[in-house]
């Protein structure tokens, strides 16, 4: 698995980032906290990568960690690489979480508080802020909000502008660099090793590899077959990029499918963004 074995693993690294949270209540519900700027009631129910499904055969979403306490639900995605569609992701999210939290007969007043959170290691809105937050509100009057009580928030390791406490800042910091700093980064950071030497983790995570060559096999087939019907090299690269969107979609990081494929990291992420020109 070479650079991408189990005990070299990083807190951004999907599978660690699920183990580390939903192992960790305490720590789970802190970083949240330090995220929002809020203090939040204690965590009833704390779940890794709960499928969401609406139908049978109908579209499901897998969030990283989803988080549910008396009045709120929190789900939290790490995201490392940058995709055009993470806002109407979010949308996506909101509206399954909701239907899947509402149960038959009850009323729409019992819906909780609804946050959805990206921790990204890029900047998706381009303005160089640390933390988007986003509500409904009046385009008339901003200061009138819906009051629907949902809230949309990403981060960005590599911000610089806009207010954030300094723990905060020292998350990103620890999710950019890898390197943590201050109490809560060097917590994770502990947990993380500790996860390294866990041999029934690491068992865990290497059917969860396998799985993934095996879909990753099926999906090459796929974009491979794609390409030789178009017969040119820009059928083979888009077909590698609906393969590489379609595993990130499923919750993989492009380190896993750099690793793959041997390729290197750059690479993945240039094929992922790749627009074909305009004939």
């Amino acid at each position: 698995m070479n650079n991408n074995s189990y005990k070299n693993l990083r807190f951004t690294n999907d599978f660690m980032f699920c183990k580390i949270l939903t192992n960790n209540p305490d720590l789970c519900k802190e970083l949240i906290e330090t995220i929002l700027d809020v203090k939040i009631k204690d965590i009833l129910t704390l779940e890794q990568q709960e499928p969401i499904e609406i139908t049978p055969d109908g579209r499901g979403i897998r969030l990283d960690v989803r988080v549910e306490n008396e009045e709120s639900i929190y789900c939290v995605e790490m995201q490392n690489t940058k995709q055009d569609n993470i806002p109407k992701r979010s949308r996506y999210y909101q509206a399954l979480t909701d239907m899947d939290s509402l149960h038959r007969n009850e009323d729409y007043e019992d819906l909780k508080k609804s946050y959805v959170i990206f921790i990204c290691n890029f900047d998706l809105f381009k303005r160089g802020f640390r933390r988007y937050v986003f509500r409904t509100l009046c385009v008339d009057d901003p200061s009138i909000e819906m009051g629907d009580e949902v809230e949309k928030v990403f981060l960005n390791a590599k911000g610089t502008e806009g207010n954030a406490s300094e723990k905060l800042q020292e998350f990103l910091n620890y999710v950019a660099t890898g390197k943590p700093e201050g109490e809560l980064s060097e917590r994770l950071e502990d947990e993380v090793k500790m996860a390294q030497n866990n041999p029934m983790w690491e068992a865990e995570y290497a059917a969860y590899y396998l799985k993934l060559r095996d879909e990753r096999k099926a999906g090459r087939e796929e974009g491979l077959k794609e390409g030789r019907e178009q017969g040119l090299e820009q059928g083979i690269l888009q077909g590698r990029q609906q393969l590489f969107l379609q595993l990130l979609d499923q919750g993989k990081s492009v380190e896993e499918i750099a690793d793959f494929y041997n390729m290197p990291i750059e690479k993945v992420t240039e094929i992922v963004q790749y627009e074909p020109a305009e004939e």
